[in-house]
């Protein structure tokens, strides 16, 4: 084999291979997790607590919608199945905001935001807990 030809074998064996990486980055990257990521929290302030409470609602509202189309991308690996956007919330804290230019009433919430691979005949079933080391009351 001459030198031109052995650089094109070599040329054509890492064009391949990258293919094929770039292919399984992308395939891992797009799977569906089936589970729930970090908390996360957004706030929202105004002049008064109703106010900071519809500004807080705004807040986790895009970030929820910012959330889901994360999982819109993502594929499952069973027949059927769609990645669908799950999340929880907290119940909104408010307090004392540090004034003028700052809003006088800040609002915050935490969500924890997931993706899970659902079929269409499933449907969301949701259980609380009570709190460690307590009973469950009758």
């Amino acid at each position: 084999m001459n030198r031109n030809s052995r650089i094109s074998v070599l040329l054509a064996a890492v064009f391949i291979f990258s293919v094929i990486a770039l292919a399984a980055r992308t395939a891992s990257a797009a799977a569906c997790p089936n589970k729930f990521g970090a908390r996360k929290e957004v706030s929202g302030g105004d002049k008064n607590r109703r106010m900071a409470l519809k500004e807080l609602k705004k807040a986790l509202e895009a970030a929820l919608d910012n959330e889901a189309d994360d999982c819109e991308d993502k594929t499952c690996d069973e027949a059927k199945a769609d990645c669908t956007f799950l999340y929880t919330v907290t119940k909104p804290t408010c307090k004392r905001g540090p004034g003028a230019p700052a809003p006088k009433i800040i609002c915050t919430q935490k969500y924890r935001p997931g993706c899970f691979c659902l079929k269409d005949d499933e449907e969301i079933g949701l259980t609380v807990a009570p709190p460690a080391g307590e009973a469950m009351k009758k």
